[in-house]
This record gives C-alpha cells, sequence and structure tokens, in this order.
C-alpha cells in the first residue's frame, strides 16, 4: 500500500514522492588513535546490497580507492557496537548513529568537503500506486511520514 524506498524506482506507473535526505556518516571510537587515516584504516561494514554500503563505496572510491572491510554486518546496532569497541572504522545514517555521536561514545570522521558530502547523501522515496485503494491507516502513516520529514528539515 505504501513502501519507503531508497534508489530508483523503474515501475512506471507508481506515484512517487521525494520523502527525505539521508546522509552517511563515517565514524570511528571516541579516542581512536588515528581517526583521519581512512584510507589505511580497516571498515565495518553493512553487508553486500546494502544501499548504505553501496553509496558508501562509490563515494569514498576517488578518495581511498578500495577499503579493508575488516566485517560485513547485517545490524547496525552491531555494527557501532563493533567499532565503538576496536580501531575499525564504520558508516552508517547519519540518524542511526546521532545518539553516540552526541554522547561521545563514537567520533564523526566523515571528511569535510562538500563533493564528498553531497556523494554520501542519499535520497528516500514514499511509492504508493496511484489507482489502489488507500484505507484511513494508509492515508494517515503518509500524512505522519511527511510531517516528520518537513520537521527534520527545519529542525
Amino acid at each position: 500500500d505504501l513502501a519507503f524506498i531508497e534508489g530508483e524506482v523503474l515501475e512506471p506507473g507508481l506515484s512517487v514522492q521525494p520523502w527525505m535526505n539521508d546522509a552517511i556518516c563515517l565514524f570511528a571510537r571516541a579516542g581512536h588513535p588515528a581517526p583521519r587515516a581512512l584510507a589505511a584504516g580497516r571498515w565495518a561494514l553493512r553487508e553486500r546490497g546494502s544501499g548504505t554500503r553501496e553509496t558508501f563505496l562509490r563515494a569514498m572510491q576517488p578518495l581511498i580507492g578500495a577499503p579493508e572491510i575488516a566485517i560485513e554486518v547485517s545490524d547496525p546496532l552491531a555494527l557501532k557496537r563493533l567499532v565503538a569497541t576496536s580501531d575499525w572504522f564504520g558508516c552508517l545514517s547519519r540518524m542511526a548513529v546521532a545518539g553516540e555521536l552526541r554522547d561521545g561514545l563514537l567520533l564523526d570522521v566523515t571528511p569535510r568537503t562538500a563533493g564528498l558530502r553531497r556523494a554520501l547523501t542519499r535520497s528516500f522515496w514514499l511509492v504508493s500506486h496511484p489507482r489502489r485503494y488507500r484505507s484511513a491507516v494508509v492515508d494517515a502513516l503518509f500524512a505522519h511520514a511527511q510531517a516528520a520529514a518537513r520537521a527534520r528539515r527545519s529542525a
């Protein structure tokens, strides 16, 4: 009835509306011995096929080439914990690591270049079928999602 997706919608006839943008954050544990040594670092990354991983690899290719992947993890919480207790680097949605960054458990090591920041940003979309019946619950979820995105943009 309603899909929240990342990436391109190839199916013609679907209603596709921009929902929100998401920035990928590169991070290390607080007190990492070489927080800016990204090219020489070992990485804890999401599993193959993950949008986070694909965005990271595409954006970082010009900067560090092929990163040394220490481990692949499908659970963001496990990935954060692995990085917080090792000298590996990680990458996840900035929304996913906001609390740990705020609490000083993780350190944002994302290079500040504008081009890289753009390359580490991805878009999410709200997708529905325009001719399918939408219940009041789906309409309420759709409205809530749009309001949440507006609130996030204005924060």
